[in-house]
């Protein structure tokens, strides 16, 4: 095998690099709430410790069901990483982490089997790593930098054999693709049919964009049969597990149902989401590179295949604009859904696209322009909130560094102009991370105020899984949920009372206010932040804490 090695003992110090930045820009913060969170997180590590509690493994359970909602693999690496490291929400969130930094690494692994010089692999696994889709999911326990890290997976290894020609890649890389069923179910093999597709029509369309003529092209059509067949073997794998679950559950038909049905088929059927919102999130993932990738992709569009590495970039990239397409169908338009194709994309522009011409040096300088303003937007909420000396630390280096890429920028070779855009970037992703977030950030349970809690607690809020922001919080507490009006409410003389998210809200006789802390007003429009900004407490309302009087008059010094 030694004569198909695509990397070298040099590769592995750029590797180990990005092993580094990786853990450097992911990993601290994620043992708290100062940064972009989503709300399906809360189900997600709940339903891993209330298996490990329940010791229910091989079906992970949620209010004492089953969870039906999602296949267990995900699950299952939580409740691993709890196992090992603890039960706390870095040890929960650890799985995305790696994942995270795994998919960085096939990125430049894909670059260099394309043979791309080391440092352009290298700046380019950068710029994925520092954009706003890793900063925010490869911190959080949610399906998608596992869908990231499978789709990533299997370009590899289809990128190999397009290379190298092996059907080894091409089953392997079928079996990640099989395997991510267990993330989020069939949605990723439609993914990787579609990566197929895109590589059929550039396959049989020839290198010169020619008509099929049917002279020849005989062998390249029982070639696409022939991949199409390897890779798709492996998916005895997720028909074992609808197999498994159906006959090992007494409810397993249902379960099968409900997941097909409900949480697949129905999301392309009821139109409840704009048109526009999966075009946002490419504005928004692909940020801070947001002007670099436009004008790359306008680039790569106009591109000629001439070579393997040029038909590998036209299939990832045709890929991503295929998966676009079908998140144009009815409901399934959240931003999110473009995580798994924002690498393919990168990686197919970045194998399109020159990185000497002037194309890519205005694409380069406009995009550090706008970092630049960026940086200095972030610095104008901390004057305005009055924030500390450890804000400015944090944040003034990005101004100092995207102002003093562009002051000399005419005065620097093509080298040092990619890697003066590439670091302007990363300063304004880390000022975002390391002063934005840290300054708005409003926690559901304070550390001065945990203090004051009593071990057993009931969540009151519109919201059944609002109580699972708490669990989550505090998992050696004892947490109970109640909608107000509720018959079955756990508000009661034992337990403290935290009324989550409700201003108008009465606690029963007997409850004394302990405490009261600030969070964000949800549903807050780009206006109502912006007049807000000098006046914070109007886009704010209170959690409040009450305890019985007895509990309250105990608890005083």
């Amino acid at each position: 095998m030694g004569h198909i090695q695509d990397m070298t003992r040099k590769d592995l110090y750029y590797l180990l690099g990005l092993v580094a930045l990786g853990f450097a820009a992911v990993l601290p913060g994620i043992n708290g709430t100062a940064l972009l969170g989503q709300g399906d997180e809360y189900m997600h590590i709940a339903t891993v410790r209330e298996s490990i509690d329940a010791e229910s493994f091989f079906l992970p359970i949620l209010n004492g069901a089953t969870n039906y909602h999602k296949p267990p693999l995900l699950f299952w690496l939580g409740m691993a990483s709890e196992a090992v490291f603890g039960r706390s929400l870095w040890a929960a969130r650890m799985p995305a982490v790696l994942l995270a930094i795994l998919s960085v690494l096939l990125v430049y692994g894909t670059l260099r089997t394309f043979r791309t010089p080391r440092l352009t692999s290298f700046l380019v696994a950068t710029v994925y790593l520092f954009s706003l889709a890793i900063i925010k999911f490869g911190r959080l326990l949610m399906m998608e930098q596992a869908l990231v890290a499978s789709m990533i997976g299997v370009v590899f290894f289809f990128g190999r054999y397009l290379r190298h020609g092996r059907m080894s890649d091409v089953f392997i890389a079928g079996l990640i693709s099989a395997v991510a069923y267990l993330y989020k179910g069939p949605l990723f093999q439609v993914y990787s049919g579609l990566m197929l597709t895109a590589w059929a029509l550039c396959l049989l369309w020839r290198f010169d964009w020619q008509p099929l003529r049917w002279r020849g092209e005989q062998k390249d059509i029982r070639r696409v049969f022939r991949v199409g067949l390897i890779f798709h073997l492996p998916l005895v794998v997720p028909v074992l597990w609808i197999l498994t679950v159906y006959f090992a559950s007494s409810s397993g038909a249902l379960l099968m149902q409900y997941f097909f049905q409900f949480e697949n088929i129905n999301k392309f059927l009821e139109p409840n989401q704009p048109e526009m919102r999966i075009f946002g999130g490419w504005l928004m993932y692909t940020a801070p590179w947001t002007v670099l990738a436009l004008a790359m992709a306008a680039a790569a569009f106009r591109s000629r295949v001439r070579s393997t590495a040029r038909l590998a970039g036209w299939v990832f990239l045709m890929t991503a604009v295929l998966v676009t397409l079908l998140h144009l169908l009815p409901n399934r338009k959240d931003g999110y859904y473009i995580l798994p194709v924002w690498p393919l994309a990168l990686i197919g522009m970045s194998l399109l696209v020159s990185f000497r011409g002037a194309f890519f040096r205005r694409a380069a300088f406009w995009n550090t322009v706008v970092v630049a303003l960026v940086s200095i937007i972030i610095v104008i909420p901390g004057v305005l909130l009055g924030a500390g000396v450890g804000f400015y630390i944090c944040s003034v280096p990005a101004v100092l560094i995207a102002s003093g890429v562009l002051l000399r920028w005419h005065s620097m070779n093509d080298r040092a102009r990619s890697m003066g855009a590439v670091l302007a970037g990363v300063a304004v992703i880390c000022s975002f991370q390391f002063a934005a977030m840290p300054l708005v950030d409003r926690p559901d349970a304070p550390a001065a105020i945990q203090e004051r809690f009593t071990k057993e607690l009931c969540v009151v809020s519109d919201e059944t899984w609002d109580g699972f922001v708490y669990k989550n919080l505090l998992p050696d507490y004892d947490i109970q949920h109640s909608i107000p009006g509720s018959p079955n409410s756990c508000a009661n003389s034992e337990r403290g009372l935290i009324v989550y998210r409700l201003e108008d809200y009465a606690p029963p006789p007997g409850y004394e206010r302990v405490a009261a802390w600030p969070v964000w007003k949800e549903g807050l429009g780009t206006r109502e932040i912006l007049t807000g900004l000098g006046r914070p407490d109007q886009l704010q309302l209170d959690i409040v804490y009450y305890e019985s009087r007895s509990e309250a008059e105990e608890g005083r010094p």
